[in-house]
């Protein structure tokens, strides 16, 4: 296994590479991650243009847990052009967003995920600075919004046709970690 980027709490966050694609198209292919991660299925094709080829500042990672890999999560600092997407100004420096999906439906619903994004949430704080975190999950997406909610993050404000799912636009609630939670 290639060297993590952030570990905790028995799991491994590391980079993704060629020899996961396979695994995340079997991921994205599954109803219970593509009705919440994107709409629908990708190609090997899109993952490797989106995940191993894109420019932009982002950590795409498979989530390990206990050496098995269970999902994705991405994160990134917002950088100036992305912020008036959820409404921060060019002042709101320090914002990091995550991105995540568990592939193994199995481990749903057993705080696997809740204990995931605070982990990531206060490795973001301690290692990388992050002033604020934040993540954006569709409104319609009652499971995840509770997990984020265990986890430490507050509804902050609506987010209305923020993605476009299957040809629909989708709101999505923007939510940022309170450590102090």
């Amino acid at each position: 296994m290639p060297q993590s980027v952030m570990s905790f709490g028995g799991f491994d966050l590391v980079p993704i590479t060629q020899a996961d694609v396979p695994q995340i198209v079997a991921w994205r292919s599954r109803p219970e991650v593509h009705e919440w991660y994107g709409g629908r299925p990708v190609t090997g094709e899109e993952i490797r243009s989106r995940h191993l080829e894109s420019g932009d500042p982002t950590t795409r990672c498979i989530v390990h847990l206990e050496s098995r890999p269970i999902g994705h999560l991405q994160f990134y600092e917002y950088i100036t052009e992305w912020r008036p997407a959820i409404g921060l100004g060019p002042e709101d420096d320090g914002v990091w967003g995550l991105d995540v999906y568990l592939g193994e439906p199995e481990l749903h619903g057993r705080g696997i995920g809740t204990r995931l994004v605070r982990g990531v949430a206060e490795c973001l704080v301690s290692d990388h600075g992050a002033r604020s975190v934040v993540i954006d999950p569709h409104v319609g997406n009652h499971a995840a919004v509770r997990c984020y909610e265990k986890a430490g993050f507050r509804k902050v404000r609506l987010l209305p046709s923020y993605e476009r799912i299957r040809g629909e636009w989708k709101d999505a609630w923007l939510m940022e970690w309170d450590p102090g939670v």
